[in-house]
């Protein structure tokens, strides 16, 4: 145990050795690889072509240099490939500026944040996962406000809620680019050779569930191992429940878990168990393999973030590219119905101690400002913008992305997965009861006595 925590010393060490180096050279181009030599631009297998506008918002005489992380190495989705086209867009919109860019992997990144985080070393403009990345920063004062600089417009384009997730005392600390939504995966061929209908509410759903478990079908996918997989079908029918404004409301502490709405939504998971809803070993089953299963198609529905998509129309891992279609999860006839599990969690922030604060914000401004459209025109991203018609590029897109965008894009709320929102106590002892839950060893009305407990035991999450 000790030579694993003077390892672990060492490397910590060793990173934080690298990135004050770092301080004082330009970091690495994305998408080049060490030892070669940077061009200063960026080539973009994707489409170069402008997607609106991109006149800029400030004025090319703007100078200076800003350090960029980012977490899009290559162009693997959407995302990358929206960002990597745009970059020399911007470059090209201000001539007189030089951004240093530099690209980690995604879990990499993780491990990297943190690092600086506690070095406090953070680049002039950076990549993070709101609110948990920063809500401490905020605290120590290590992130700009962003208020002050956002026109008129630029606000009234962004959707109700798009920025929530990066607001700390009514005060916005970074931009987002796009929004992620839960979305129940309906394989229609399975549905279609036991002419079973695609539940469009509850109850359907559960007549979907006993006519497929009449034909010895596992109706829904649930890698419960993993208990954020849990904790989704809990969260969507709580929103249906309580709606989305009110559970927001718990999760920063100002309204009690121990709600009526929320005993339902466990109530409604302990209901899915009964009915056979899951395979009878989901909590030994963990992602990687529930969703091996499912993109060999033998799993009818899948609730899961948009993210799978990439994955279901990739041919190399799926049989059911075209085979799937994304449906809002099942409404229980409130006026809930429509909200959706997700939201806004990816975003930029800038450095409070950045030497060129006016072009680091800039920057993040111009590229915030791009990205939700480009992204949906290269690959059915679900854009922030509120004058933005998710439409008009239905005609490039796979029916999948464009059914998902439409019902993403018209619900009244959204809430995040709330394991991004709670501290480190609330977010591990909720995880649990859900899989105990799963397990039928606690109540509905215990889990959420249990939540407003825990809660109230670490001081509420207010930020």
């Amino acid at each position: 145990m000790k030579s694993k925590k003077v390892t672990a010393l060492v490397l910590v060490f060793v990173m934080l050795a690298g990135m004050l180096a770092a301080c004082g050279k330009s970091p690495e181009p994305a998408g080049q690889k060490s030892g070669q030599e940077s061009t200063g631009t960026i080539e973009s297998k994707g489409s170069t072509e402008s997607i609106g506008s991109t006149e800029s918002t400030g004025t090319t005489e703007l100078t200076g240099e800003i350090t960029v992380w980012d977490i899009w190495p290559n162009e693997e989705d959407t995302n990358s490939r929206a960002w990597i086209a745009l970059l020399p867009e911007f470059r090209a919109a201000y001539p007189n500026v030089t951004v240093n860019v530099d690209s980690t992997e995604n879990e990499a990144y993780k491990t990297k944040f943190a690092t600086a985080q506690a070095a406090n070393v953070f680049p002039d403009v950076f990549f993070g996962w709101g609110p948990a990345s920063p809500r401490e920063l905020v605290a120590a004062n290590m992130l700009l406000p962003l208020d002050d600089y956002l026109e008129a417009d630029y606000k009234n384009d962004i959707l109700p809620g798009t920025l929530d997730a990066f607001t700390f005392d009514g005060k916005i600390y970074g931009l987002t680019m796009f929004r992620w939504a839960g979305a129940l995966y309906c394989n229609t061929e399975l549905f279609e050779a036991h002419g079973i209908k695609l539940p469009e509410t509850y109850d359907e759903l559960f007549t979907a569930i006993e006519q497929f478990n009449a034909v010895g079908i596992v109706p829904i996918a649930l890698p419960a191992f993993d208990a954020w997989t849990v904790a989704f079908f809990q969260h969507i029918m709580a929103i249906r429940y309580v709606g989305a404004e009110n559970i927001n409301l718990m999760l920063r502490g100002e309204k009690s878990f121990n709600d009526p709405g929320i005993i339902k939504s466990a109530q409604a998971l302990l209901d899915l168990v009964d009915a056979n809803a899951f395979d009878a070993s989901a909590l030994a089953m963990n992602y990687a393999d529930v969703i091996t299963g499912f993109l060999q198609g033998r799993y009818p529905m899948f609730y899961m973030g948009d993210w799978l998509i990439g994955e279901v129309m990739d041919p190399e891992l799926s049989s059911i590219t075209d085979k799937v279609v994304c449906i809002n999860f099942p409404g229980v006839g409130g006026s809930y119905d429509d909200q959706i599990l997700g939201g806004s969690t990816d975003g930029f922030m800038v450095n409070a101690n950045s030497a060129n604060v006016e072009v680091a914000v800039e920057f993040v401004k111009w590229m915030t400002a791009r990205m939700p459209e480009r992204g949906h025109a290269i690959g059915g991203a679900i854009p922030t913008r509120s004058n933005f018609d998710v439409a008009q590029y239905a005609g490039n897109l796979p029916p999948i992305r464009v059914g998902l965008a439409e019902f993403a894009s018209k619900a009244s709320g959204s809430t995040l997965a709330w394991d991004t929102f709670l501290p480190e106590v609330p977010r591990d002892r909720m995880l649990s009861m859900l899989q105990q839950l799963v397990g039928k060893q606690i109540t509905a009305v215990e889990f959420a006595e249990n939540m407003a407990a825990v809660m109230e035991e670490t001081g509420n999450a207010k930020y």
